[in-house]
């Protein structure tokens, strides 16, 4: 988008519009964060997973569903050196995790 913009001297020229781009970022940053801070929310009370309702796993599936359409990495598979660190398990929906969970057999790393 260009603007017209008239300098010290009454000089007018054409100029990038910035403040558009900004605004527009800032807006998807306030989603974004609202769409992890509502993920993080559902993860109460499903005890990692084992106790989550359909209901409950199904909100959490859209909501991740959303996030996904707004990542901001174009491939996220060849950018996997942006998974490196320490990592706590919050929620899964693998049933093969279920026994170890049930069991108490994975440690609680919170």
């Amino acid at each position: 988008m260009q603007v017209r913009a008239m300098d010290l001297w009454g000089t007018e020229k054409e100029v990038p519009s910035l403040a558009v781009v900004v605004a527009e970022v800032k807006l998807t940053d306030y989603e974004t964060e609202k769409l992890k801070k509502a993920l993080v929310g559902s993860f109460y009370g499903t005890d990692r997973g084992l106790k989550a309702t359909s209901e409950t796993r199904a909100e959490i599936v859209e909501l991740i569903t959303q996030l996904e359409a707004k990542n901001p990495t174009p491939a996220s598979n060849d950018a996997l050196t942006l998974l490196n660190g320490k990592w706590t398990l919050a929620y899964t929906s693998f049933a093969g995790l279920f026994p170890l969970l049930s069991s108490g057999l994975l440690p609680l790393l919170v």
